[in-house]
């Protein structure tokens, strides 16, 4: 069961249409791929699995919707969670990563000759770069909380372990590569 729906999707990671049923699947199924890539990659194999088989949990609980805690230096600190609600609005480092790789994915269309780009009327297309990197500078910027969140509470989480790849796979980017 995915953490989040298509209701994650609005303000600056709007996806247009997504009421209609076609749009919405097609946002189910980035979602049902890169969810589960994404909890692995942050949570490591042995507390993704033990996520999965006791989400509710108080120690998931907290992780997924977020706790206020204390630091090893008495510092007081709040954990967001892996998605939080403010106001009506539902927010989450997951949408920000799905929704990367669905602009990513959707900016040309595969066909036999090649990618290509839709030609439109009375519009001008441009690149989705700058959303992407907004998307995605969100989502790191989440992630480094929740690396300090698990770094302090090792002892409630000892399953998890920092992955390897995370410097490499997930770091700030800017819109020139650089």
């Amino acid at each position: 069961m995915n953490l989040i729906d298509t209701t994650y999707f609005h303000t600056s990671i709007n996806i247009p249409n997504i009421d209609s049923i076609s749009v919405s699947e097609n946002v189910i199924m980035f979602i049902d791929e890169y969810e589960p890539e994404l909890m692995l990659d942050l949570l490591g194999l042995n507390l993704y699995q033990t996520y999965l088989s006791n989400p509710l949990t108080q120690r998931f609980v907290e992780l997924t919707n977020g706790t206020l805690y204390i630091t090893k230096t008495g510092e007081h600190k709040k954990w967001k969670g892996l998605k939080n609600t403010i106001g009506s609005n539902k927010y989450s480092l997951i949408a920000y990563y799905v929704y990367f790789y669905i602009t990513r994915n959707t900016a040309t269309i595969t066909t036999g000759i090649g990618e290509v780009l839709n030609k439109t009327d009375n519009a001008n297309r441009v690149s989705p770069i700058n959303k992407q990197v907004d998307a995605w500078n969100k989502m790191v910027r989440w992630i480094y909380e929740l690396y300090d969140f698990l770094e302090e509470k090792k002892s409630i989480y000892p399953e998890w372990q920092k992955a390897y790849c995370f410097e490499e796979n997930y770091r700030l980017i800017n819109s020139m590569n650089l």
